[in-house]
């Protein structure tokens, strides 16, 4: 039953609002700054309000050299396309395929 109920749960079952975020030409050293503080793994891109990218730990561990006052534009990758009516195993699908 359990297993069920989680297949069916949909993207806006479990949406929050995010209280910290970084803008495209945000400084590296201050988007690594938040993600240390709130201890995430991945911080949410906004301009304007309308989301961006996201910067991951992932992406950044790949990188060799890296200036800690580059942009954070220069490392963040493009958001997936998700509505609040999707399920959430197709979202893990698309997450786990990129």
């Amino acid at each position: 039953m359990v297993k069920q109920e989680m297949y069916n749960r949909r993207v806006e079952d479990v949406m929050s609002k995010v209280e910290w975020s970084v803008e495209p030409m945000d400084p590296l050293s201050e988007a690594l700054g938040k993600m240390k503080k709130y201890d995430v793994k991945e911080i949410p891109v906004v301009q304007k309000g309308k989301l961006k990218g996201l910067l991951t730990f992932r992406t950044l561990a790949r990188r060799r050299k890296m200036a800690i006052s580059s942009h954070v534009k220069s490392y963040m990758i493009s958001p997936p396309a998700v509505k609040p009516t999707d399920k959430i195993h197709k979202i893990a699908e698309k997450l786990i395929t990129r």
